[in-house]
């Protein structure tokens, strides 16, 4: 039993080298891998700065929007007043217009009644 097994020796000067070695490289990824966080980290900073001026800008776009819209619909308001009243200023002119139409029929035949009335002198030529 003992005869077949085999005796490995272990160099412990060439284990200790490995191992300084490994350990080594294991730093070297760690401090790697940090200094790629702190870029990480301030990749990210950078985004959410231009994130919250994008935002901004939105919001003050849809502020201006709010506004455009406001004073669009507050100048509808004013220019459907303005056609109400001149419709209604239409309507006032055609009265005025009907209304002097009428008065100058009724102005002439005031003169055909007074005509009509008017006795002339029988030896008076009609011409």
């Amino acid at each position: 039993m003992w005869h077949d097994r085999i005796v490995r020796r272990v160099d412990v000067r060439e284990s200790w080298r490995r191992a300084k070695k490994d350990f080594a490289a294991v730093k070297a990824e760690r401090d790697h891998l940090r200094a790629e966080l702190v870029e990480a980290n301030f990749e990210i900073d950078r985004l959410n700065a231009a994130l919250r001026e994008v935002r901004l800008t939105l919001r003050e776009l849809r502020d201006a929007v709010r506004t455009q819209d406001w004073a669009e619909a507050r100048a509808r308001k004013e220019r459907d007043e303005a056609v109400d009243q001149l419709l209604e200023l239409r309507a006032i002119v055609d009265a005025r217009q009907l209304a002097e139409e009428r008065l100058t029929e009724l102005h002439r035949e005031r003169e055909i009644v007074r005509a009509r009335a008017a006795e002339r002198a029988p030896g008076q030529l009609l011409h």
